[in-house]
């Protein structure tokens, strides 16, 4: 085991300790099996999986999510960032003042929705404000990803894989949400992320659009920008293509340094990474005669190449290798992302997408996730089929 890996082992389990003596494990809300209604919106608890589908407004949309799942919000809120603060030896007023710093540049519409969250999970503005700029104080996501396309794959279609590696604090594990988002204007998408988030950090939308960040530590903070986790959501929201995405992020005043990987399925399946920072934006496409791309904490061409050499390069090298392994045979059941080599002790949910087939298998609920059962959902504009749960490998 590399030294990084055991170091991460080393703080997973100094946060489920701590998790234990704080009581949060025994506050944790357990959700009944079944189906809760909030105007459009729906909450539906399956075998402890938890499916959260919003409609509407911005303002309502947020009202569904903060009355579904406000006990699990204001929880996850409340331990998550007391774990933050316990890491980083931040104060509460530390997070808020930083969050001030990344609020102006919020659009009005989210904005609009995480004030109705809010009020309806009984938690204050500051709150929210903190749970969705937390990340730009502590730069926590690690994460795998890949896309594979045309000669990569078994029928030509994309297959885009992600695996979410992410300080758990000793239970995010366990809160787990996958929401389907019907908006009044823009593009419905599916995120593979937690409660009390309008942001997304996985996303997969109806036009056939991926999207997969990957921090890239070390590199320094900037002082403004819209968030990272609403940032991601609005590229879901309003992306059709990657040339699409590359031009929202060309035009938004960005935060920390990040590796992206954005997929598409139609008009035609490709991918690409965008590699920003602040101040520099760049994207790099697959090499000559490959079909596939993939990404992991490092830059390829915004410089920092003794990068490689960390946790990100083994886990590039290894996906890089299976792809040209697999040629013309990769499928969702690819077992890329589950390989021991890319999996880290902290990944929390795996996500594989087909979305020419408007298919997903997602991992989740224990960590590592992708070392657990996948199980497959199909989903339409009407939100995400709900079959009677069975494992699968």
């Amino acid at each position: 085991m590399s030294f990084g890996r055991a170091l991460l082992n080393v703080f997973e389990c100094l946060f489920a300790i701590q998790s234990g003596l704080s009581g949060s494990r025994g506050r944790f809300p357990i959700l009944p099996d079944g189906d809760t209604v909030e105007g459009k919106g729906r909450l539906s608890v399956r075998g402890g999986w938890r499916f959260l589908h919003l409609e509407g407004t911005p303002a309502e949309r947020g009202r569904q999510h903060g009355r579904l799942l406000g006990p699990l919000i204001r929880t996850l809120s409340e331990e998550y960032l007391r774990g933050i603060r316990f890491w980083r030896r931040l104060k509460r007023i530390d997070l808020l003042s930083r969050a001030r710093l990344f609020e102006r540049f919020i659009p009005e519409t989210v904005r609009e929705e995480m004030i109705a969250l809010g009020e309806a999970a009984g938690m204050s503005y500051d709150e929210t404000l903190v749970t969705h700029t937390f990340l730009e104080s502590c730069q926590l996501a690690q994460c795998s990803c890949f896309a594979a396309w045309g000669g990569s794959t078994r029928d030509g279609g994309l297959v885009f894989g992600r695996n979410l590696d992410f300080m758990s604090m000793g239970f995010a594990q366990r809160a787990g949400l996958i929401t389907f988002v019907k908006p009044e204007q823009g593009i419905p998408f599916i995120s593979i992320g937690w409660p009390g988030w309008c942001g997304a950090l996985t996303a997969v939308n109806l036009a056939g659009l991926c999207v997969g960040p990957l921090s890239v530590p070390r590199l320094g903070l900037t002082k403004g920008g819209m968030p990272y986790v609403i940032l991601y959501r609005e590229i879901a929201l309003n992306a059709v293509t990657c040339e699409d995405a590359l031009r929202f992020l060309a035009g938004s005043a960005r935060t920390f340094p990040t590796n992206v990987l954005l997929a598409q399925s139609a008009p035609r399946p490709s991918a690409v990474v965008a590699e920003y920072t602040a101040k520099d934006l760049v994207h790099r496409v697959p090499r000559d005669g490959q079909e596939f791309i993939l990404s992991t904490n490092h830059f390829r061409k915004l410089g920092r190449p003794s990068e490689l050499t960390g946790s990100g390069g083994v886990r590039y090298n290894t996906m890089r290798d299976l792809l040209k392994e697999n040629p013309g045979r990769v499928t969702p059941r690819t077992p890329i992302l589950s390989d021991p080599r890319v999996c880290l002790c902290n990944n929390l949910h795996s996500l594989v997408a087909a979305p020419g087939q408007r298919l997903l298998r997602i991992a989740m609920g224990r960590r590592p996730a992708a070392l657990g059962a996948y199980r497959t959902f199909t989903y339409d504009e009407n939100g995400i089929h709900l079959p009677r749960l069975v494992a699968s490998h």
